[in-house]
């Protein structure tokens, strides 16, 4: 498992979990502290957001929700996030992909082609 951690196909998301599987795996095994693996970059727990917003449909099971962006447009719930996130400063954009539904972020976005 140390291999696939320090493989450039592993992603942040991915490191994140294997570390916690390595740690509880050498727990059970009953694995001495001082022999138990160390990583080179720990995670930090990220910071909790809160956003608020209008909602303006009642909720459905099965619909999609609507809500009132800034400029009085109705959007989905991931680009009332999107809005706030262009507010401070950075560029994305909303894909949705079911049961999947991503956001970009980046500082530095040139250019998407869909």
């Amino acid at each position: 498992m140390e291999m696939t951690l320090t493989s450039r196909l592993s992603t942040l998301v991915y490191k994140s979990s294997l570390q916690r599987r390595i740690s509880r795996i050498e727990s059970a095994l009953e694995i001495p502290k001082d022999e138990r693996s160390t990583f080179e970059v720990l995670l930090a727990k990220s910071d909790q957001r809160t956003m608020e917003g209008e909602r303006l449909d009642d909720p459905t099971i099965g619909k999609k929700s609507i809500w009132r962006a800034s400029d009085a447009d109705e959007v989905s719930v991931e680009g009332l996030a999107l809005e706030q996130y262009v507010k401070e400063g950075w560029k994305g954009y909303v894909a949705l992909a079911l049961p999947l539904c991503r956001v970009l972020l980046t500082e530095n976005l040139q250019q998407i082609s869909l």
